[in-house]
């Protein structure tokens, strides 16, 4: 694009804020398909048991089976309530970054635990991860998010994406 004329440059932070709202939404949407499932919470012994049974990482399948499948319930839960989290964090920028790093933890347990099962699930699983990663260190939260507001208020807090947006 010519110098001068209107228009959204590629290098804009609004491209940010809309990546950041899509894989929030994404987001959401897991966590309440996850909390609307009846079956998703009550299951989640039998899923960790097929996973451990066919996982190639020995070391994932030790902390699944001595961490996750003893608190399989617990595990459910919190995974569909952290789903949930990471979408309302990113969807509205608000504490983006602690939203970032807790999808990335997400993204990275999703490969660790069933990238394997396809390639399909692990280059989404690690796909998501960068993706992520670039929302968490390009600041997304500060364009068309809370985190705006949040980092005049609190400028020290590190889990919020402080400072103004770059451009608009």
């Amino acid at each position: 694009m010519a110098k001068g004329k209107p228009g959204l440059r590629l290098d804009s932070p609004v491209w940010l804020a809309l990546i950041r709202i899509y894989v929030g939404c994404a987001w959401l949407y897991l966590g309440w398909r996850d909390l609307g499932n009846n079956t998703f919470i009550s299951r989640m012994a039998n899923t960790l048991n097929v996973m451990i049974g066919r996982n190639p990482y020995d070391w994932y399948n030790t902390f699944a089976r001595e961490v996750l499948l003893p608190n399989a319930r617990l595990m459910g839960t919190l995974t569909a309530y952290g789903e949930l989290i990471v979408g309302v964090s990113l969807a509205l920028g608000v504490l983006t970054n602690l939203g970032g790093v807790l999808g990335i933890l997400f993204s990275l347990n999703l490969y660790f635990a069933a990238g394997w099962a396809n390639v399909y699930t692990g280059q989404f699983a690690l796909l998501l991860t960068l993706v992520q990663l670039v929302l968490l260190f390009g600041g997304a939260g500060r364009t068309w998010g809370l985190d705006r507001l949040l980092a005049r208020w609190l400028p020290r807090l590190t889990f919020v994406a402080a400072g103004p947006p770059k451009n608009g």
